[in-house]
């Protein structure tokens, strides 16, 4: 059984598989790396284990591509839930991006003060303008859950507001963490089409 949110606000997390590209058009990607990412197991909020089905498959997808070393290989390593081998590389980049994904990573390992300050390089990103309208478009599926999403639209820093909603949610529970996962998936897959 997949996981999917839908107008009741159903995530079966027993299963663990990856929600369907919602935002990022499968047909934008190429093949083999549009097959890892459904594939993969959606990411916790924190920093979990690796996946080793999804690192075989990243592995063997960049022994053939010329995407290694680049910011979309760093976002496959969040993935996979592999984040060192992220960090090395979104490190690298000196630009809003790099910084966005590095921020991303450190948000997941539960460096909650270190996100915050690669997310202020990166600044107001259209990444996050994207993310604003796609938490609006869908705020009625958010109502008497828990997020408080209100928090996340009145926020001139969304980016900062979502590392703080994370942070609450690992530290007291996982009451929001199937929404705040729906919300940091929307951020993953709007992040890699603006990379691709």
């Amino acid at each position: 059984m997949a996981v999917y949110w839908d107008n009741k606000k159903f995530l079966d997390e027993s299963s663990r598989t990856m929600p369907q590209l919602d935002i990022l058009p499968g047909a934008s990607l190429p093949q083999d790396l549009q097959a890892i990412i459904e594939a993969a197991p959606i990411a916790n909020l924190d920093g979990s284990p690796r996946d080793p089905d999804t690192v075989a498959a990243i592995q063997r997808a960049m022994q053939s591509s010329n995407l290694a070393g680049t910011l979309i290989e760093s976002a496959l390593w969040l993935l996979a839930g592999d984040l060192e081998r992220s960090h090395t590389i979104s490190q690298q980049y000196d630009s809003r991006e790099g910084s966005y994904w590095h921020g991303i990573m450190h948000r997941r390992e539960g460096d909650y003060s270190n996100a915050k300050y690669w997310f202020r390089r990166v600044g107001d990103h259209p990444v996050l303008s994207r993310l604003r309208q796609q938490i609006q478009s869908h705020l009625s599926e958010f109502e008497g859950r828990g997020v408080p999403v209100s928090d996340l639209l009145a926020s001139d820093w969304l980016a900062g507001e979502l590392v703080d909603q994370c942070q609450s949610a690992v530290r007291h529970g996982d009451l929001q963490q199937p929404d705040l996962q729906r919300i940091t998936w929307w951020e993953w897959q709007l992040l890699l089409e603006h990379c691709i």
